[in-house]
């Protein structure tokens, strides 16, 4: 994305945040963030939709139960702990989805885009 590669955002998660050199307790994080605020405000406006009319859900497994009743297992992935809520739906249609893909579903469930090969679900 232009924005997060224009300003650096993408590099200083990777190389600072992402292994732990920028310490969040202090004030050394304090002119880093005031720096970005611009930039990651826009991509924050970018996303508002996708962030309040879908989850982003980890596929876990699914079952069949009864002729029209599906069992899903799913991990909604919100903020940094690796603890994800898991959530079981019940689903009168197979969302035909595969286990481990990462999807972006609608609030009511009824919606699901993978979004595969572009997002990889993996632990760093």
């Amino acid at each position: 994305m232009q924005i997060s590669s224009t300003n650096n955002i993408v590099e200083l998660r990777n190389e600072y945040r992402g292994h732990g050199y920028i310490n969040c307790n202090n004030q050394t994080y304090q002119s880093t963030f005031l720096e970005l605020n611009s930039s990651l405000t826009k991509i924050e406006k970018i996303f508002e939709d996708v962030f309040s009319k879908y989850d982003l859900c980890k596929t876990l497994s699914i079952s069949k139960k009864s002729n029209s009743l599906y069992i899903a297992q799913l991990n909604i992935l919100k903020g940094s702990d690796l603890l994800f809520e898991e959530i079981e739906l019940k689903l009168k249609s197979n969302p035909d989805f595969i286990d481990g893909h990462l999807y972006l579903v609608t609030k009511d469930r009824t919606k699901w885009h993978d979004l595969f090969p572009d997002l990889i679900f993996d632990t760093c």
